[in-house]
């Protein structure tokens, strides 16, 4: 039995394996949990010029969002500063307003198995009508565990009219 996916790729700068000679998984919890907002320069550091522009230059990027009260409540959205690394990493990459939202609080992901992290989210984002809807999204986010996150976007991407969707993240867990 073939799975069915809404991605047409996903794109990861590092592991997400955690041990002592990976310090990817405690700069990234840092960033979430502690809200040490700044360690996003270590990653733009870390990243560096490793993204090829000629492949992305007519995609739209685009964060996943955080319900209201989490964004209220961190400050700050994880997905939408790595977003801002990537274009300007890219400078042919467009920034839309996006028309992604988040309509309805979840529970966090992190201690969920892969079937209730999907549970977790179905119907938890929308496009909003009013925005145009880009043609190719680059989408963003932290982490790719199970990909529950991005596969439910890409699905709400794909179903108001977006043809291509790639997922990009920091990393793979």
């Amino acid at each position: 039995c073939e799975a069915i996916s809404y991605l047409d790729g996903v794109i990861a700068f590092f592991s997400y394996e955690e041990n002592r000679n990976n310090p990817i998984p405690i700069l990234i919890k840092q960033l979430k949990y502690k809200y040490t907002e700044n360690i996003i320069e270590i990653f733009d550091k870390l990243i560096g010029d490793s993204l090829s522009m000629d492949f992305w230059f007519d995609y739209k990027v685009i964060p996943v969002p955080l319900y209201s009260f989490r964004l209220r409540q961190r400050g700050f959205n994880q997905s939408e500063l790595i977003a801002n690394i990537i274009k300007k990493r890219v400078g042919s990459l467009s920034a839309t307003k996006s028309g992604l939202v988040r309509v309805r609080n979840t529970k966090q992901q992190t201690n969920l198995s892969g079937e209730l992290r999907r549970q977790n989210l179905v119907d938890a984002f929308e496009w909003k009508k009013e925005v145009q809807i880009p043609k190719k999204v680059l989408l963003i986010d932290d982490v790719f565990t199970t990909g529950a996150t991005l596969q439910e976007c890409a699905k709400v991407l794909k179903s108001s009219g977006v043809k291509k969707v790639w997922g990009m993240v920091l990393a793979r867990g």
